[in-house]
Formats: structure tokens, C-alpha cells, sequence
């Protein structure tokens, strides 16, 4: 917790430079409106860590075509209609080029509802999973970085498969996106002759399981799908765990494993299976991977530990400002939206993304990581 309070704390303390009103003649500003407080608050945190670092060793290195990047990032508190609102004053008062990575289904659905990105001109790169389908129509200003829930939860179900499991649980939030992930779930399960035995909720933004946790003991599947926030998520598997069940438990990839640690304990992480939707930040021999904890180690904050999401907040900065680098000599929203669109079959260091005019998912990579005691992730 004390990484996260820190990051918070960095947060706040830059909010005010960041919000100052200059101009600078060689400066592109790129802006994140997100939650970076309550319970989502880690994945904006995390993912405006990784961007942060990426940013800031481009200016180093000079910029994109001699123009340094600042970064402006505002506070939604998970609130939709603030984010509406922040969007459009950002939009109006910094003029980004992109908006990087808003937070929470909720929020980003009312900025499309709104056809936000389409009406400003201005390109959103980024949404938590659960905030879109694969093979929906594409939007010409959104940008994705990793496969959806979609894709993640088939790939956890056919993971069960394998295994031979044949009876498993879901908990999820009680909102309307935790119900459509449960039937997700349980229309990849019915394909595989796999019975979901037992549905709990948990009330909406509280990590309190204990009803939730109280059905999936009576109920004893051998494996329980997760659909909450790392806090939430943390507090049932200590509590399954503490309850001497050894079942197994997986999650989606928002779930970061560092912070999982922190709310459930060492002693009862090992094992907690979770999506991937980048590679493993923290061992390969990747190109981009070493870059990325280079980069960290020179430009976070000292007490910073790589993690997941950090490093698809990365790995998206790094797909933008390739995409600005192909805006032409004028960068503005309209321009960085072509350039993104150009950037097909780009080797990023190891890694391969595309974006098209009628593919806007960069990255097609999917694993599943087991979590080691000490938060790192085996796979």
C-alpha cells in the first residue's frame, strides 16, 4: 500500500503544474481523465505510471520530431458525468492530441454514448477490458490496446477445460457489466460441458465478500472465475484461503498482482490465476521488455515495482507516440489518428501490433499467468 499512497500522493502533488495554463511553442499534449482514487483507482494509477515513464524517455531522447510530450491527467473519481465533464474541459482548455486510458465501463460508455472522440476530433487510446467487445463496429477515433473481456474469459474457461474441471463458480460485482460477465462465462462454460454451480455478487464499489464467499464455500466448485477490483478480489481469495479452501481462483487482467499481494497476503496468493494481455513485465528477453525496466528504473519513483499494468500503460504511450510520429509535420487529433492507423504489422521490440482503418486492437497477445508469493507472475 505504501507504493500506491506514494504514487497517489505524486499525483496530486504534480495535478496543480499540470493544470497550469502556458504554451509552449514544441509541445504536444497528451491527457488522462481516469480513476485514479477509490476502488479502480489502482489501474489508473498503474497505467498513468507506465505512460509517465515512456513520455518521459522520449523528451529525454529529444521528443517526436523535436516537440517535448506533457502529460495532463485529471481525477473522474469513477463518476461518469465527471468524466464527461473533464473530457470536454481538457478537451477545450489543454487541446491533447489523444486521451490515453479512461477508467470504468460506465464512464467510458457515456463518452461514447456522447461520440465524444468523434465530435472533438481527438483519438482515445486505451479502455480497461470490459469496456468493449472484439468484432463490434470499429470507432474510428477509439483505439484499443489489448484483446476484451470476451476473448480473456474464453481463454480462462478453456484453461478449466484442460484441466478437467467440470464444476466452477463466478463472483462479480452487482452492476450491469459484472452480469454480462458472468454470462460470459457461462455461455464458454455450456460449450464445454463445464456446469457454473454457483453465481454471488458483491455490492458495488465495497470489497465486502463475505455473503459472496459464504455461497462459494456451501457451494464447493473447483474453481471460482473473479470479476472485481484488486482489493475486492484480494479480500475473497484471503478469506477462501484462510477458510482452508484450496480451490482455484482466476481473474481478469486488470487484476494486478503486486497490489493482489498486498490485500490478500503472500502466503495466500501462490497459484491465482489471471489473464494477460501484455507479456510478463517482470522476466523475458525481449527488446521492449528491457526497455521498459530501464526505463523504469531511471524515471519512476524509486520505490516503483514493474507490474502489469504499468507496463501495458507503456506499451500504449509507446503505440501512440509511434502513431504521432507518423502524423506528418502537423500533430493534432484529426493527424494522430491517421498515423495510428498506419501503423500495421509494427514490431514494438518482441512484440507485434496492428492497427488498421478496420482494426483499431493492437495487440492480439493472451496468456494466463500464475502468481508467485512475492507478486510476480509465472508464464
Amino acid at each position: 500500500m505504501f507504493f500506491l499512497k506514494r504514487i497517489v500522493l505524486h499525483l496530486t502533488l504534480i495535478f496543480p503544474i499540470l493544470l497550469l495554463s502556458y504554451v509552449h511553442a514544441a509541445e504536444i499534449v497528451v491527457a488522462q481523465v481516469a480513476a485514479f482514487s477509490g476502488p479502480i483507482g489502482p489501474y489508473g494509477v498503474q497505467t498513468h505510471l507506465g505512460a509517465s515513464v515512456l513520455f518521459a524517455s522520449v523528451n529525454a531522447k529529444g521528443g517526436v520530431n523535436g516537440s517535448k510530450i506533457r502529460f495532463v491527467a485529471r481525477d473522474d473519481k469513477m463518476n461518469p458525468k465527471v468524466t464527461v465533464a473533464l473530457f470536454e474541459e481538457v478537451a477545450r482548455e489543454e487541446k491533447p492530441v489523444a486521451f490515453l486510458y479512461p477508467i470504468g465501463p460506465e464512464s467510458i460508455s457515456a463518452l461514447l454514448q456522447q461520440s465524444f472522440p468523434e465530435k472533438q476530433g481527438i483519438p482515445i487510446l486505451g479502455t480497461i477490458p470490459s469496456a468493449y467487445k472484439p468484432g463490434d463496429p470499429v470507432r474510428p477515433y477509439t483505439f484499443h490496446v489489448g484483446v476484451g473481456d470476451s476473448a480473456e474469459i474464453t481463454r480462462i474457461v478453456e484453461h478449466i477445460a484442460t484441466l478437467g474441471i467440470q464444476k466452477i463458480g463466478i463472483v462479480h460485482w452487482s452492476a450491469p457489466t459484472g452480469i454480462e460477465a458472468a454470462k460470459l462465462v457461462e455461455r464458454e462454460a455450456s460449450k464445454r460441458k463445464i456446469d457454473v454451480i454457483v453465481k454471488a455478487t458483491v455490492e458495488v464499489g465495497t470489497s465486502r465478500v463475505g455473503p459472496a464467499l459464504a455461497a462459494i464455500r456451501n457451494a464447493k466448485p473447483s474453481a471460482t472465475i473473479v470479476f472485481l477490483p484488486v482489493d475486492a478480489t484480494g479480500a475473497f481469495v484471503k478469506g477462501l484461503r484462510e477458510a482452508k479452501d484450496t480451490s482455484s481462483v482466476y481473474a481478469l487482467s486488470y487484476t494486478e498482482s503486486s497490489l493482489l499481494v498486498q490485500f490478500a497476503g503472500a502466503n495466500n496468493v501462490q497459484g491465482v490465476g489471471i489473464s494477460q494481455i501484455v507479456p510478463n513485465p517482470f522476466v523475458g528477453a525481449s527488446a521492449l521488455l528491457k526497455e521498459y525496466q530501464e526505463d523504469m528504473r531511471r524515471f519512476a519513483p524509486k520505490d516503483a515495482n514493474f507490474s502489469s499494468l504499468s507496463f501495458e500503460g507503456y506499451i500504449a504511450a509507446k503505440i501512440l507516440v509511434e502513431g504521432m510520429r507518423r502524423a506528418g509535420p502537423t500533430i493534432n487529433g484529426n493527424t494522430v489518428k491517421t498515423g495510428l492507423e498506419k501503423l500495421q504489422n509494427i514490431d514494438l521490440g518482441g512484440l507485434i501490433m496492428n492497427y488498421d482503418p478496420e482494426n483499431h486492437v493492437a495487440l492480439k497477445f493472451q496468456n494466463i499467468g500464475a502468481v508467485r508469493a512475492n507478486g510476480r507472475l509465472a508464464f
